[in-house]
């Protein structure tokens, strides 16, 4: 994603491992108008390095005001994304529920159908898609991945479409 930003000319700040703190965070993002967030989250908050909290609702996630937001994170839909519209964000995409996926004690090809969905949003958005049809082309790719296992005779094909199905469910936009 940050490659595909970059070859689209975009300014890239990229707060990776331990860079991923709150001060820097606090720093750097009045300088974005769009914010994708890999971490982990909650209801009301969002991480990042060692579990510090980058995004709380009602405390400062109003530092989103006119951004455009993409978590992949769990739980952050439910509530931190909805405040995040209310205090101005253009808008928020992420998951209501915990974003599972299968693939650290299985193969990599299956975490592979987890992640195509979701970077298929930011990466719709740095092409200059909308919010709606980034959304969208998510649903479509979780689907397509859907298809696929349900055609597959892997033993763990059942498993891997009850997840991708769980993620697509899961995934909303505001």
């Amino acid at each position: 994603v940050i490659e595909e930003a970059k070859n689209k000319w975009f300014e890239v700040i990229d707060l990776e491992g331990e860079n991923a703190n709150k001060e820097n965070f606090e720093r750097e993002i009045g300088n974005v108008i769009f914010f994708i967030g890999g971490g982990h989250g909650n209801v009301d908050c969002f991480t990042g390095y060692n579990n510090e909290i980058l995004i709380k609702a009602c405390e400062n996630d109003n530092l989103l005001s006119n951004k455009i937001v993409y978590l992949l994170s769990c739980l952050t839909g439910a509530l931190l994304g909805q405040s995040m519209v209310n205090k101005g964000a253009i808008c928020y995409l992420g998951y209501n529920r915990e974003f599972v996926f299968i693939g650290l004690e299985f193969p990599n090809s299956y975490a592979a159908s987890f992640m195509r969905p979701a970077i298929v949003i930011p990466i719709y958005l740095i092409n200059g898609y909308t919010a709606k049809e980034a959304y969208k082309a998510a649903i479509d790719q979780f689907n397509k991945e859907i298809e696929y296992w349900s055609n597959s005779n892997d033993p763990y094909a059942s498993e891997i479409i009850k997840w991708l199905i769980w993620d697509r469910d899961s995934l909303v936009l505001y």
